[in-house]
């Protein structure tokens, strides 16, 4: 098995591999390990995000919920990396209509978290408490991920920003340090983002609530994906006015966080619907 299979494996969704994640695993091994083996099952994941399987209503609701939060932890970026690109520092190409479209996104993307925040504040409370006071910990087991790197890279943020407010040349000569420190703290961001993700994906799908648990953070998931299609559609837009300009300092960010945002927002819509539609159904 190469890599990129391997990688593509883990691409599916949390409750996908538990379900199917062996047998799956067991028929790859039988594939000839090429490219169009791992392109098969990249495709197969992001079918598998958009679409997963479900059992009921309550199963729908489930992979709506997890669905829309792991593609807001995906798509959200977007904001961030084309303000980067474009505002710090502003480029020729950053025109009146460039700010104002990423003034929108900005607006936009407080307004997902907002909403984002008060669906899981609904899952906190209806679902994650209860399995707390029921010692559930096998169930709540992969958040814990996200809870410790959730500290750590607020201890480390706390620390850079002490640093550079004690000594301001580390702006204009940073010492060996401070850069270790700076690298270090982006990849664990990275990887709580990650875990910020999949994490309560999996402990929802592993806690199984009921559809009554799920019925507001899925009334929710509409307003959630439309908001990040919106702050897609802005950041995309702005690049395409900026021009050559987007991709002068930061051509490879860029271009991923725009892919990334669109994928994850078709995504949403689809997931959010089909969630929306099972609702009504009820």
């Amino acid at each position: 098995m190469t890599a990129l299979t391997s990688l593509a494996l883990r691409a599916y969704p949390p409750s996908f591999r538990a379900r199917y994640g062996k047998e799956l695993s067991g028929l790859v091994e039988d594939l000839p390990a090429t490219s169009r083996t791992s392109i098969d099952l990249l495709y197969g994941a992001i079918r598998a995000w958009a679409q997963p399987p479900c059992h009921g209503i309550e199963g729908r609701l489930r992979a709506t919920t997890a669905t829309t939060w792991v593609t807001w932890c995906a798509g959200f970026l977007i904001v961030p990396a084309m303000n980067r690109a474009l505002l710090d520092p502003p480029s020729a190409g950053t025109s009146s209509s460039v700010r104002t479209l990423l003034g929108i996104a900005d607006v936009l993307f407080f307004l997902g978290w907002a909403l984002v925040l008060l669906g899981a504040a609904s899952v906190v409370f209806r679902i994650v408490v209860p399995a707390v006071r029921a010692r559930a910990w096998t169930s709540l087991r992969p958040l814990m991920p996200t809870l410790t790197l959730g500290l750590i890279e607020a201890i480390g943020l706390l620390w850079l920003g002490i640093a550079s407010n004690n000594r301001a040349e580390q702006v204009a000569h940073p010492s060996g340090l401070f850069i270790t420190a700076t690298v270090l703290w982006l990849i664990g961001f990275a990887a709580f983002i990650c875990c910020l993700g999949i994490g309560p994906a999996l402990a929802l799908s592993r806690l199984e609530p009921g559809a009554a648990e799920l019925r507001n953070p899925t009334r929710l998931t509409a307003a959630v994906a439309l908001t990040l299609a919106a702050l897609t559609g802005c950041s995309l837009a702005a690049a395409l006015i900026a021009g050559d300009a987007t991709l002068a300092n930061s051509a490879i960010p860029v271009a991923v966080a725009l892919a990334v945002g669109c994928l994850a927002s078709l995504t949403a819509i689809v997931s959010s619907s089909r969630g929306i539609h099972a609702l009504r159904s009820t």
